[in-house]
């Protein structure tokens, strides 16, 4: 059956079981209140099995029954119905996989385990399917989380992600994973490492060039100072009603400018470049706070200040 080029609202509203259940696998979403009532309504509730009195769906494939049980027993594991996870495992092994060594089995039983609470069971079946392909990410991943959702384990949960990195360098959702562990620990050079490897992978998004800049500030330094300007007119220049990228190119830049001022032998056209920055986002916020309240004021009275470092 040809997946739906329906929106998810439009296919709800034909109550199409078959093709909703088709639209959350496809676009990877996560609604298991609605993947259980929409399984349930193909399947029969005692044996899981295609439901014979459908005409439309009697004719189901193995292959998208498989795909059914699993999708729903991911979705029982995230409503903590561990009898209908089971239940869904077992109609697994029975008719599809009867092997006890199958990988895609052992990954429900693992996530069955998780929502019971069962840590230490998850853990060890996880570290055999490592044992036996020590790239499997799907257990790399499981690892990770189950030592980020405890306390005190924050330098276990990094060591854990670390490794999934080690063999996914590609994966901008894990960066910014661990670029949160790092901001956590308080390694501001580590999680600006992270940042560059998203920026790398989305160079459009002017959020994660204003992110790495503020990284860069915290970091402190000349040479850091320069990086955060540069990524914060990158955002200005993506985004240009980025006010956090002003107040920030601002803050940057003055810092920028005291310490290279401090230098003897500061590079004279780099700091007109940085003057202008300056002056530019200056110019920018000042706009913005127009009115008498007393934060408009405050605002502008620092701005003032530093458009005299400009001169």
């Amino acid at each position: 059956m040809t997946v739906s080029t329906k929106d998810l609202p439009t296919l709800l509203k034909e109550n199409n079981h078959h093709s909703i259940l088709q639209y959350l696998r496809s676009h990877k979403q996560r609604h298991p209140e609605l993947t259980i009532k929409h399984s349930l309504a193909l399947l029969d509730n005692k044996t899981l099995l295609p439901k014979k009195n459908m005409i439309l769906f009697s004719t189901m494939s193995d292959t998208e029954h498989l795909a059914i049980l699993e999708q729903l027993c991911i979705s029982a594991c995230d409503m903590h119905d561990s009898q209908l996870a089971s239940q869904c495992i077992d109609v697994i092994k029975s008719t599809f996989i009867p092997c006890n060594e199958s990988t895609r089995v052992n990954r429900l039983i693992g996530m069955l385990y998780e929502s019971n609470n069962e840590m230490d069971k998850a853990n060890i079946l996880y570290d055999s399917l490592l044992e036996k392909n020590p790239s499997n990410t799907f257990a790399l991943k499981r690892k990770y989380c189950i030592l980020r959702s405890q306390s005190n384990k924050d330098v276990e949960a990094r060591e854990a992600l670390n490794k999934y990195l080690e063999l996914n360098q590609g994966d901008p959702a894990a960066w910014m994973e661990m670029y949160h562990t790092c901001m956590g620990l308080g390694d501001y050079k580590s999680a600006a490492f992270c940042l560059e490897e998203s920026v790398l992978a989305c160079p459009l998004d002017y959020k994660l060039h204003c992110m790495l800049a503020e990284v860069y500030v915290t970091i402190g330094s000349i040479s850091n100072l320069k990086l955060a300007r540069k990524h914060f007119a990158q955002s200005l220049e993506l985004n240009p009603s980025n006010v956090r990228a002003l107040f920030g190119l601002v803050s940057a830049t003055s810092s920028y400018i005291d310490l290279v001022s401090e230098k003897k032998n500061k590079e004279e056209e780099d700091l007109e470049v940085a003057k202008e920055l300056l002056k530019y986002g200056v110019d920018k916020i000042m706009p913005l706070y127009k009115d008498n309240s007393a934060m408009s004021k405050a605002v502008r009275d620092v701005m003032d200040q530093y458009r005299s470092m400009t001169k």
